[in-house]
This record gives C-alpha cells, sequence and structure tokens, in this order.
C-alpha cells in the first residue's frame, strides 16, 4: 500500500539500522484490523571505493532493501537518486498506490500516514508533505543548494513539499516523471520534484504533520501520535523514541496536537535543545 523509499549514502550504514529497526521494520503478518501494509527500501549511488562496494553488498545479501543506481553517490546526485526511486516504484512495485520518499536521518510513522491515505477524499493525484511557498533559489556558487540563473531564472520557485518526507500517489508519481525530460536537474531534489509537479499540473498539498526542516525534540506523544515525519534524528534517538516508556498523549496533548509539538520545536531552535 505504502512504499518508503530512502536515499541513502553508503557511509550512513548507522542510520539505516535505526531506521530497519525502528520504523522501517517489516510489519507483522497482516489481520483484518491490521493497517496496510508498507515496505521500506534504500537508495544508493554508486561509492567512491570497491571496498566500499562491496561492504553494500554485504548488506544487499544480509537486509535485501538496498536499491542501487550507476552513478556516483554525492549529494549532487540526489536528483538523480529521486529520478531513480520514482522510476524503480512504477516499473518494479507498480501495484503500490502510494510512494513515500524521506530522508535517512527522519523519523516516519507509516501507519498512521497510511491511515490518512486511507480517506475517500484522498486525490488520485496526491503530492502531500510540508509545503515551503515562495522560496528564492539560492544564486550562491559555493553553496551545495546553488541553482545557476541559467538553469533557472524566477526569483522564487513554485511551492513543493520538503525533502525531509513527501507522499506521491502513483498517479502523481508517473505524472511527475512524465514531465521530468522537460525539467532541468535543478537541486535540490525536494525543488526539481516541485517543478516537474507543477509543470504536470500536480499542486502540492500541505499538511502541518509533516515536520519538515525543523527539528521536533523526540518526545513521544509528538512524534508516536501527531506528526508524521520528524527530521534530524540520530540513530540512539531513533531506537530511544521506539522502544522507549509506554504511555498515550492525553487529551490536552491530543488536543493541542500539532501546536504543542511546533511549540517543542521552536523551543529547542531558541535554546539549542
Amino acid at each position: 500500500f505504502l512504499l518508503v523509499l530512502v536515499p541513502s549514502a553508503p557511509s550512513h550504514l548507522p542510520r539505516r539500522l535505526a531506521v530497519r529497526d525502528t520504523w522501517g521494520r517489516p510489519p507483522p503478518t497482516t489481520t483484518p484490523s491490521s493497517p496496510p501494509v508498507t515496505r521500506t527500501l534504500f537508495v544508493l549511488g554508486v561509492p567512491p571505493t570497491p571496498n566500499s562496494q562491496r561492504e553494500l553488498l554485504r548488506e544487499w545479501r544480509l537486509h535485501g532493501d538496498l536499491l542501487q543506481g550507476d552513478f556516483g553517490d554525492s549529494y549532487s546526485n540526489l536528483t538523480l537518486k529521486t529520478l531513480l526511486l520514482l522510476r524503480w516504484a512504477l516499473t518494479c512495485c507498480g501495484g503500490a498506490p502510494f510512494v513515500l520518499k524521506a530522508d535517512d536521518d527522519t523519523f516516519v510513522n507509516p501507519p498512521a500516514i497510511a491511515t490518512y491515505l486511507l480517506s475517500p477524499s484522498t486525490p488520485r493525484r496526491l503530492y502531500l508533505g510540508r509545503v515551503h511557498w515562495r522560496v528564492a533559489p539560492d544564486r550562491d556558487p559555493r553553496s551545495r543548494h546553488h541553482v545557476p540563473a541559467r538553469l533557472y531564472r524566477d526569483s522564487a520557485f513554485p511551492p513543493y513539499c520538503s525533502g525531509t518526507a513527501y507522499v506521491l500517489s502513483r498517479q502523481a508519481a508517473a505524472a511527475v516523471l512524465a514531465a521530468a525530460p522537460r525539467v532541468p536537474l535543478v537541486g535540490p531534489e525536494d525543488v526539481w520534484v516541485g517543478l516537474c509537479a507543477r509543470r504536470a499540473g500536480v499542486a502540492p498539498r500541505h499538511s502541518a504533520r509533516f515536520g519538515g526542516s525543523a527539528r521536533v525534540p523526540p518526545e513521544r506523544c509528538c512524534l508516536g501520535e501527531v506528526m508524521f515525519s520528524a527530521h534530524r534524528l540520530r540513530p540512539h534517538e531513533l531506537r530511544g523514541l521506539w522502544g522507549g516508556p509506554g504511555g498515550a498523549c492525553g487529551v490536552v496533548q491530543r488536543l493541542l496536537g500539532v501546536l504543542r509539538c511546533r511549540g517543542l520545536a521552536l523551543w529547542e531552535w531558541l535554546w539549542g535543545g
């Protein structure tokens, strides 16, 4: 039902292990009352050394959840990774109605997202995440987010979903891929997806339950019951959150919901955690 594809770097084995141990763990055998089935795969490029490639092969034999593209693994090639994962999703897993792209340092709540996607009001061409509006291109050639004017001349990008975590329906992913040959490989990759979506006539849908680039502290109520995703969590934080003390949110916590989680994120930003 929900195919989760996670771009990762060859050196990020601790992050991949943490995801496998927590939210990316294969679900147990389903029952009629179980949430829809999800599957998580990691997407990588070619590492710089043969020894690193041998380590990836060993990891693949052990876990069977790596997808590798025939291009160098670098931040500048993240758009190629996204192109690869979308092509693979439609070609090799076309029965999945939804694809979720998430960073490897992101907490994701697949059952909550899947339940949300089951709503009858979910559009066929869905592009869902935390939407950024009126973001200006970075013209600094020293920045890894540099966008030269020859690739994109406008003063602001169209609305797009934060690349930390976003969902595309199968129909929306197909539309993005159909538009891709007419869109330059502008980075960052989430901007490129937004440009393809605009050309395809697919409008992004905003949900405040996606954390975006803000760091929501690893608090069990916020990340376990309120948020769909949260960025910049370290492996030990993911494991502690997943296996930490139980306890559901209280009534007030649930009513405040996203507002409370955003308040925690703002507090961390102001006081440095």
